[in-house]
């Protein structure tokens, strides 16, 4: 019996409330944990509103250190981003389909702008606790049925539920999800023109009843259900070894084969199959379809996951520094204001030394005056002291090592000290700082490492979805770790994973202004890549370190080194200096200086340089004995062509005595021969030339007096019938 939609919108509502309930608690943290880590004098997070309230006119001072901890963090994430690897396993994998199955994930992540998705979950899983983003499929345009597989970000966590029941981290085991969006209502309405209609399938309130997810009046709140089932089938092994599925079989012949006790062993196996609902605001189905993949395509990035009777709740970087922050921002504003109390420091001076000057004086803590007078002598005449400025007001000392314990615990909550900060510290030694920068960041690695997780699953995601979408005959772009692009052919037909073959469309390599073509690049342009991603099984690993560019540089400020402290080396390292260099011409510099490195240094055996010089002399010497066949050949030409000229003219020779001595003996004879020979000379019949040429002649002859019964007509008339034989 097929399942109705009802069912279909039932059960999604009854997930839902269970997904909603058990990560309310988690949420309403994620709020609170956000506000604060991103709060500033505008908006206050960082403080109670009774505490503002109870402070009015008083200095509510905002400090935000605990961003700057959260920064530290989500940055190292982005300058040691893990890399999908992915390594053969079994079944005809070869380490060649491996990186073209590295470079399609490359490719797939920077049409995506992955990085953006990684940063944004990064970011809400640091500073909320929680962060996700989302594998998906779309047509490449209009005018195909191609599709390309995208990764997106998730902006807000909260518009993300999955299924409680899951045990893994990055949610690979989740067997339902719903991610909720908004559509502009008119935009909405385009198009899905009828989805507006009063009635209902179920109930009369939508899916996401449940305060900020409900619609308004310019906005349509919607809803991607994903649902995993299992299509359970039976493997069967025959007798000769094969393995086959029961479903593959026909009836009759699933009967055929139990009946003849062809089965040697049999298992029952399931298959997972994922679905994809999109619901409106109103419970109504608006679209379905099959997801191509073995997984619900969300992948889930938590901070530190805690569960407590039964409570979900995901801890932030920022829950731990709260505490320490509000302290930290308290004495802040409470040493402010016991500096505001005070008054100015005031000048202390003889009235009779201030005398007429006693405007300007008043006027000094107001004002900036450049120079202030004042009586150098008494009524005495004695010389009497300028006025001087009384002890300015000192802040109180308890304030300030309130502050600085402050600054202190929140560096013990977070394990971020002074040098993990980049500010200067005790430590003197490289050693030291190092020891202390490693233990900052053992302090925080459980969030790399669940990046790093959380990225592996999207690896997994893709090697399962990329032989299902790209399913046809194409050429893809894959990248290579060095960011350079190039083509493969996708051929799911083809009998191996990786194969390299000879290019029917290549054309010849341009010559280089130096007047050499570059042998690496005919080699590449004359070979195609050939992919079959169905074959062979593959493992995904998480690389976690510096990016390619950081270890470029790296590499480049390596060798930058040898070589000032050894001049010598350029001429051996020169080549890879410009290659990992990033200054225009750096790789034509590279090329160049490839060229000139001594054999020894060019990865070649010396045997084989050997052979390699004796294979060219050999071609050499080839080369000129085709040179002298071909001159033999030219002049045994000439021979034969004036051998057939001498038998040509005595051919001639021949035929003319012949006719002489045929029309000697049959003069009608003669004719037929002289026919042949013309018509051999002009290359097709002379008899239709020749009456053609007759009637030419005799349509330009003037009339002349008719012809007698027997002289000239008989003769003409003959004539004209003989020449037309």
């Amino acid at each position: 019996m097929a399942e109705s939609d009802e069912d279909i919108i039932r059960e999604a509502q009854e997930r839902f409330d269970r997904a909603h309930d058990y990560q309310a608690f988690a949420h309403e943290n994620f709020r609170r944990d956000m506000k604060f880590a991103n709060g500033d004098d505008v908006n206050r997070y960082q403080w109670d509103e009774e505490i503002v309230g109870s402070r009015v006119g008083r200095p509510c001072l905002t400090i935000n250190k605990c961003r700057i901890h959260n920064l530290q963090v989500i940055n190292d994430a982005r300058q040691n981003q893990a890399q999908i690897r992915i390594n053969p396993v079994a079944d005809e994998a070869t380490y060649e389909s491996a990186q073209i199955f590295e470079g399609v994930v490359r490719h797939i992540e920077y049409v995506s702008n992955a990085a953006a998705a990684y940063t944004t979950a990064t970011y809400n899983q640091v500073m909320g606790g929680i962060g996700y983003w989302r594998v998906m499929t779309d047509y490449i345009d209009e005018e195909t049925l191609d599709q390309d597989i995208f990764i997106r970000r998730v902006p807000n966590p909260l518009d993300v539920f999955l299924d409680p029941d899951i045990q893994q981290y990055d949610g690979s085991d989740a067997r339902f999800g719903f991610v909720f969006y908004e559509m502009e209502r008119k935009d909405f309405e385009r198009r899905y023109p009828r989805a507006d209609e009063p009635d209902r399938v179920v109930g009369s309130g939508p899916l996401g009843n449940r305060g900020h997810f409900q619609s308004d009046d310019k906005h349509v709140r919607l809803v991607e259900y994903y649902r995993r089932g299992e299509r359970r089938d039976r493997l069967l092994e025959l007798t000769d070894g094969t393995v086959l599925h029961a479903a593959d079989l026909a009836p009759e012949v699933l009967r055929q084969v139990k009946a003849r006790d062809l089965i040697r062993r049999e298992r029952t196996v399931s298959y997972p199959e994922v679905e994809w609902f999109l619901i409106a605001d109103n419970d109504r189905i608006l679209d379905r379809k099959p997801w191509p993949g073995r997984y619900i395509p969300i992948v889930r990035l938590p901070c530190e996951e805690i569960i407590t009777d039964k409570r979900l709740d995901w801890v932030s970087h920022t829950r731990h520094l709260r505490d320490a922050q509000r302290l930290y921002n308290w004495y802040s504003s409470s040493a402010a204001e016991f500096v505001a109390l005070q008054s100015k420091a005031p000048f202390i001076g003889t009235a009779e030394a201030i005398g007429p000057f006693q405007e300007k004086w008043e006027r000094a803590n107001i004002e900036n005056p450049s120079v202030l007078l004042y009586q150098g002598l008494d009524e005495t005449g004695q010389p009497q002291p300028p006025p001087q400025r009384a002890q300015p007001p000192a802040m109180a000392q308890a304030y300030m090592e309130g502050l600085q314990i402050a600054q202190n615990e929140m560096m013990l909550a977070s394990g971020q000290y002074q040098a993990v900060m980049g500010a200067p510290s005790n430590e003197t030694s490289g050693k030291a700082i190092n020891a202390r920068q490693r233990q900052g960041d053992n302090a925080t690695y459980h969030v790399i490492d669940h990046l790093a997780g959380a990225i592996r699953f999207t690896g997994r995601l893709l090697v399962d979805l990329v032989p299902k979408v790209y399913n046809a005959r194409r050429v893809l772009l894959i990248v290579n770790e060095a960011g350079e692009e190039s083509q493969v052919h996708v051929d799911p037909e083809a009998p191996q994973a990786h194969q390299v073959v000879p290019d029917p469309t290549a054309q010849p390599q341009p010559v280089s202004p130096q007047g050499q073509a570059d042998p690496d690049q005919a080699k590449e342009d004359a070979v195609i890549t050939i992919w079959n991603p169905n074959v062979g099984r593959f493992a995904v690993v998480a690389d976690v370190g510096p990016s390619y560019m950081t270890r470029r540089q790296e590499a480049f400020n390596a060798f930058s080194q040898l070589m000032a402290s050894n001049g010598a080396a350029f001429q051996v390292l020169g080549d890879f200096w410009a290659k990992n260099a990033d200054f225009p011409g750096a790789d034509e510099l590279a090329e160049r200086l490839k060229q000139g490195l001594p054999a020894q240094y060019k990865g070649q055996d010396p045997q084989v340089m050997q052979l390699q010089q004796a294979l060219q002399q050999t071609q050499a010497h080839a080369q000129q004995v085709l040179g002298q066949a071909d001159a033999e050949v030219a002049a045994l030409k000439a021979q034969v062509a004036a051998l057939q000229e001498d038998l040509k003219d005595k051919t001639y020779d021949s035929e003319t005595k012949r006719l002489d001595t045929v029309g000697k003996i049959d003069p009608d004879s003669l004719k037929l021969i002289v026919r042949e020979l013309v018509s051999q000379m002009i290359g097709m019949p002379a008899l239709p030339v020749m009456g053609a040429h007759a009637a030419a002649e005799a349509a330009m002859t003037p009339p002349g007096p008719a012809p007698d019964s027997q002289g000239g007509g008989q003769v003409n008339g003959q004539g004209g019938g003989q020449a037309l034989q």
